[in-house]
């Protein structure tokens, strides 16, 4: 039985507007070990888990959050050939890998952000538009620090990708990226080193270099070159 069932039964009975004493009656058990059902402090006996499945209409797979685990090794399998395919700088591959995983999972976040790089790495002038798009939206949307500065740190580059195109007619370039990379954290997303780079460094041979930088964390290019990130 996985921990999951501690969070699904107090989430279940609320989307129900049920009470602890609702589900005590209806199992016939006292409402004590309801409450620690749900603080975490035991499980329910297995005999009890169709009649709470039933008591929410759900399925005993639903209660145990079998189906939520499934989806969770899924996308780490995604993410496992996603990784080699931008590893390799495989970038078209990449792009369908991640669209496919898109439409599968639209609302996670890690897909989300990994599709954007693969389209603002390997994407045409359109593709990097929907990057940039798709890293605002996370920037501005996702509750998570780290994916959001990873986001901001994507989007800067891909700017800068965007101001080499001539025919880009869009608020992306490197001042905008300057304005987002001024107010990153410190670490491989900091402001220090993104701002650095786009004020001096920053081309349209090696955009990308920087781009494959932030999305796995390759800096042999830069090492192999004396125009480092760091130097």
């Amino acid at each position: 039985m996985n921990i999951t069932i501690t969070e699904n039964l107090k989430t279940l009975r609320k989307n129900a507007s049920k009470t602890q004493e609702n589900l005590a009656d209806f199992l016939t058990i006292s409402i004590n070990a309801v409450s620690k059902w749900e603080r975490g402090e035991c499980y329910p006996d297995i005999e009890l888990l169709p009649k709470i499945a039933a008591f929410y209409d759900v399925t005993v797979d639903d209660l145990l959050g079998v189906g939520e685990i499934r989806k969770r090794e899924r996308i780490a399998e995604i993410h496992k050939v996603g990784n080699v395919l931008l590893q390799a700088k495989n970038y078209k591959e990449a792009i369908k890998h991640y669209a496919n995983a898109f439409n599968k999972f639209p609302h996670d976040k890690g897909i989300v952000l990994r599709y954007s790089m693969a389209l603002g790495l390997g994407g045409d002038a359109a593709d990097a538009h929907c990057a940039a798009d798709l890293c605002s939206f996370i920037a501005d949307s996702f509750n998570s620090s780290k994916i959001q500065n990873t986001a901001q740190a994507l989007l800067c580059f891909i700017s800068a990708k965007l101001e080499f195109d001539k025919n880009n007619n869009s608020s992306y370039g490197i001042t905008s990226a300057l304005e987002i990379a001024r107010n990153l954290p410190h670490q491989r997303e900091s402001r220090e080193v993104i701002t650095e780079a786009l004020e001096n460094r920053v081309t349209a041979e090696n955009v990308e270099e920087y781009l494959h930088l932030i999305a796995v964390g390759d800096d042999s290019y830069f090492r192999n070159n004396e125009n480092s990130p760091n130097s």
